[in-house]
């Protein structure tokens, strides 16, 4: 009896270092995914700033073509 009770303590103390280690893989991985998604989010705007950056000078370069013939229409 006292062979049981000392292995099942013995399998309750590493299931609870196991389950210990879980949380904190756990909790690592979801920090490390709030990083990722905060990189990610950030580059998805500077991205979309970028674009729209880039639309602006086209229009800006297509108007400036349109006003060299005098009539608004490039040739």
């Amino acid at each position: 009896m006292r062979d049981d009770n000392a292995r099942l303590a013995l399998e309750n103390e590493e299931l609870q270092a196991q389950v210990a280690l879980e949380i904190r893989r756990r909790q690592h991985v979801e920090a490390t995914l709030e990083i990722v998604t905060a990189f990610w989010r950030v580059s998805e705007e500077d991205l979309t700033a970028k674009i729209k950056e880039l639309e602006e000078i086209k229009k800006s370069k297509n108007h400036d073509q349109d006003g060299e013939s005098g009539n608004g229409v490039s040739q």
